[in-house]
């Protein structure tokens, strides 16, 4: 049924599981970006990443935006869990 609890708590929980997987991709590819960097790559490299990156998340977003509001609020939810796993990682790499 349309419009039920239960609906909208399946399409922000599903958002949140895509926002989630993409975060985890998008911030592993941005470790990556800065380990080539520390190790010397060429700017190229480290800046079509880069670019791949934004692309990546502008189209990420834009499609769940299709998909409506809720579940645009749950992807943002579930990329901002990634991008805090994702710091807890790096400062425990640092440690």
């Amino acid at each position: 049924m349309i419009g039920s609890p239960d609906t909208g708590f399946a399409v922000t929980a599903a958002g949140a599981a895509a926002g989630l997987a993409f975060g985890s991709a998008y911030f592993a590819v941005m470790h990556r970006g800065v380990v080539l960097y520390c190790a010397g790559a060429r700017a190229m490299t480290v800046g079509a990443l880069m670019i791949g990156r934004l692309i990546a998340a502008l189209g990420f977003f834009a499609l769940v935006a299709h998909w409506g509001e809720v579940p645009l609020l749950g992807a943002l939810g579930g990329f901002l869990i990634a991008r805090t796993f994702a710091v807890r990682a790096a400062r425990n790499r640092a440690a």
